[in-house]
This record gives C-alpha cells, sequence and structure tokens, in this order.
C-alpha cells in the first residue's frame, strides 16, 4: 500500500478461536466490502464508488485506510501498519514524526475479563497528526471544503432505524459466471464452494484477488448494529474484538452481520477492510426535525468473524460477522477528543517531531527561531496555523505565555534575558527583561485556551 509499510504479516492468516467462531484481520491481503445487491451480468463486481447521496463524509477519506477527524487529526487500525503520508483534498500530507498515540484499553473489560484477567494495553485504534500539505501549506480543510470537521458518537445506534454507513478500501469480491441471476455461489455446510442452488445451506460471494494499491477503490454499503453473536466475550452491549495472537491486541467494539434480505447495499467485511469508517445519523434534536440530524463515527473496521469452518472470510448470508470498534465507549471518545486542539508535543513549532532551539550568536535556531519570528502576531483562529507562528497555547497570540511553554520543553535551557534581546533587536516591541523575569514566574503554571 502507498505510505504504509506492512509491519504485522505474521497475522494475515486465520489467527484466533472464540467458541465456535474465528476472526480474520481485515488487513489481509483479500477484498473490499461485499455487497449483497448485484451490478449486472459482466460488470465491474465494486459498487457504490461515489459518495452516497446523503454524505457521512466521503471526502474524509485519503489513499489509506482510516478516517479523517479534522483537526489534523487521521484515525486508524494499528494492525493495518503503519502510516507515513496522507493523501486528502489534492494535497499531500506527511505524518508530524513520532506523532502516532495508540489509544489505551480500559483495565478490564466489564465483569468479563480476558485471558484470566487483563485486555491488552493498548488497543487497535491510533491517532496520527498530519501537518500542512508542503506545496500549498494548507490543511485539508482548507484544500477542499468538504472534507469536514468529524463528531464522534456519544451513544450506540439501535439495531433496527439507525443504519450503518460502512467504507472499505480494497479489491472486488467474484461473481459466479454460472449463476446469471444473481452471481451467487453455493457452499455446503463445511463452506466448500459447491454447484449454485437457491436452496443450497449457505450462499453469497467469493472473496477476490488483491488488487494493487494504486487501482484500489473505496466503496461503501449498509448493514445495522446487531446483538447475535458467533461466540464472543460480552460486557453489556459491547462485544471483545481480539486480533493477533491471543492476548496481542483487542478493542471493545459491536458486531453487524451479512443478510441476504437485509438492507439494499447490505454489506460485509473482508480482507483490506481494516480501518474503514462506519458511520450512522443521529437524531440530535428533541422534535423529530431532521435538520437537527448528525453524522457521527460509530467506529471502524477491525476483523471479520466467521462460524462453521468459514475460514476463508467467504461473503455468506447468515453466518458472516464483522467486528468494529466502538468510538462512543468513553475510554476511547475522551481521548480523541482530548487530542483535538494540540497539533504536536509541546513546544514542537515547526512540526518536525521534536522540540529545539538555542540562541547562537544572537540567531535563534530550531522552533525557538519559528516563535521569535512571529512574537506578538495575532494569529486569530487556533488552528495549526497558530500553533506553527509560535501560538502554543492557542489563544490567538504568539506572546510570553507561549514562550515559557517552549522554554519549559527545552528544559529552561534559554534564558529570558537573552530571549528579550533576541525579539527586541529584530525591532519587534517587547517588554524589558525585568518584566520577563518577573512574568515568567508569575505565568509558568498558567495554561489559556480559546
Amino acid at each position: 500500500m502507498t505510505g504504509r509499510s506492512a509491519t504485522i504479516g505474521s497475522r494475515l492468516a486465520t489467527l484466533g478461536v472464540f467458541a465456535s467462531a474465528c476472526v480474520t484481520l481485515l488487513a489481509s491481503p483479500a477484498e473490499a466490502l461485499i455487497i449483497s445487491r448485484w451490478n449486472g451480468v459482466g460488470t465491474p463486481a465494486l459498487i457504490n464508488t461515489t459518495a452516497p447521496v446523503d454524505d457521512p463524509g466521503w471526502a474524509n477519506l485519503s489513499n489509506e485506510t482510516g478516517i479523517y477527524l479534522g483537526d489534523g487529526l487521521y484515525l486508524t487500525a494499528i494492525h493495518t501498519g503503519v502510516i507515513s503520508t496522507v493523501e486528502l483534498g489534492g494535497g499531500t500530507f506527511s505524518v508530524i514524526p513520532g506523532s502516532g498515540v495508540d489509544l489505551t484499553n480500559p483495565a478490564v473489560f466489564g465483569a468479563r475479563r480476558q485471558n484470566n484477567g487483563t485486555l491488552s494495553a493498548n488497543s487497535d485504534l491510533r491517532l496520527y497528526r498530519i501537518g500542512v500539505d508542503a506545496t500549498t501549506g494548507m490543511t485539508p480543510e482548507e484544500l477542499d471544503p468538504s472534507i469536514r470537521r468529524i463528531s464522534i458518537a456519544s451513544r450506540q445506534p439501535n439495531t433496527s432505524t439507525e443504519n450503518l454507513t460502512i467504507f472499505g478500501l480494497g479489491a472486488n469480491r467474484i461473481l459466479n459466471p454460472d449463476n446469471n441471476v444473481n452471481g451467487q455461489y453455493s457452499f455446503d455446510s463445511n463452506l466448500a464452494i459447491v454447484p449454485y442452488s437457491p436452496t443450497s445451506t449457505y450462499r453469497g460471494y467469493l472473496n477476490g484477488s488483491a488488487l494493487p494499491p494504486e487501482t484500489r477503490q473505496w466503496q461503501w454499503g449498509m448493514n445495522q448494529r446487531t446483538t447475535a453473536n458467533p461466540g464472543l466475550l460480552t460486557s453489556g452491549t459491547n462485544v471483545l474484538i481480539e486480533l493477533g495472537a491471543v492476548g496481542q491486541v483487542s478493542v471493545v467494539g459491536n458486531l453487524y452481520r451479512y443478510d441476504e434480505f437485509g438492507l439494499p447495499d447490505e454489506a460485509t467485511g473482508a480482507g483490506n477492510d481494516s480501518g474503514g469508517a462506519i458511520f450512522w445519523k443521529d437524531n440530535k434534536g428533541t422534535t423529530g426535525n431532521t435538520a437537527d440530524d448528525e453524522w457521527v463515527l460509530a467506529g471502524l473496521n477491525h476483523g471479520v468473524y466467521a462460524k462453521d469452518n468459514n475460514v476463508l472470510r467467504l461473503g455468506v448470508f447468515g453466518e458472516s460477522y464483522t467486528g468494529y470498534s466502538d468510538l462512543s465507549f468513553a475510554h476511547y471518545r475522551n481521548q480523541i477528543e482530548g487530542a483535538r486542539g494540540r497539533f504536536s508535543v509541546m513546544g514542537d513549532v515547526n512540526l518536525d517531531g521534536v522540540v529545539t532551539g538555542a540562541i547562537v550568536n544572537g540567531v535563534a535556531t530550531g522552533d525557538l527561531a519559528q516563535l521569535a519570528a512571529n512574537w506578538l502576531v495575532n494569529s486569530g483562529d487556533a488552528d495549526i496555523h497558530s500553533w506553527m507562528a509560535g501560538d502554543l497555547n492557542q489563544d490567538g497570540r504568539t506572546d510570553l505565555y507561549d514562550f515559557v511553554q517552549l522554554r519549559s520543553a527545552l528544559g529552561g535551557s534559554v534564558s529570558m534575558q537573552n530571549f528579550a534581546l533576541l525579539v527586541g533587536a529584530v525591532g519587534i516591541p517587547e517588554p524589558s527583561s525585568l518584566v520577563l523575569v518577573a512574568a515568567g514566574a508569575a505565568v509558568a503554571a498558567v495554561r489559556r485556551r480559546r
């Protein structure tokens, strides 16, 4: 995949058994969403490759599996590999070095625990921070106004009226050339392929072979959260999704099931769909006015659960389940919301992933130089541009409060007196060094936010 190095190749087979169910990582070299609706004889098997009419966030999809949340944050599944660049809105955005943060799991999974007591410390969810486009210096939102700030769900959707819109990135499903009615295959009770029969034990679609990264396409389908369970640990309404070797990585989530007579674009997950976003539309109003409705992010795809020996992840009606993370789960939701508004480690003004700065022969270097060059500038909006102008506390102005933050990040190695001389030397009005010393002690513990 472009911009991604596969780091967990050993996980690309059937990985674990829970009662009668097995889970397979969706990053394995297979296919995209499998949709129940057939699109005709002799036509490509991949359908729904443009945004839905009621679009939850198509423009926020990139060349990578995952979803751009706005605020410089990109969310994906860890097991899909390491991201280095993200293409959005016609621009290319580098991941800020060292910015990848794995969301943690709670200490326990409700009343029932995995592996005699604990979840994996980190979940299968990772947040990256991206910078601005190297060519234009613009954010994704500035390059493409249709890119939106994604809201995280605050509750789970119900199982009957609040439909999931699911995005996946991968190859085509395979249609049965001997079945011109609907292109389906038949499977016996062991999921072996048999001649097609409408009364066969199982019917559905085969997974196709993986496509090269440059030819893969996003597509979407629909489903509903299900309370049916192929044998997973449960806690309340959540299930435990375990990936890799037992206890290696886990995520608290939900399931959707592939039903033959479900929604018109009924979908099930398949290989290469890990990290694909799942949305539903939450009615935020109390009057039933649809203008109050809001698309919210429910979670990401993580793995396919299958029973009855379906180790090939065949898209079989009635027995294919897909597990997705539950971002309305407060432990995850709070971590994501807490990451908004800070664009790198504190003090990293130039977004190179490290905090540097000194004054050498009267000249500032590193992040200190960028802050000094924007001294007393009013940056207006609290965004990535104001951060890159040195407004570390995001109050709309690059001033003493921000220097105190940077100085602390540098371990106090830059004296306030020398900094006062520095900014005074370039003709920017600045309080005396004595005022700086006194003010530094007074505001070191003060942190203002817009």
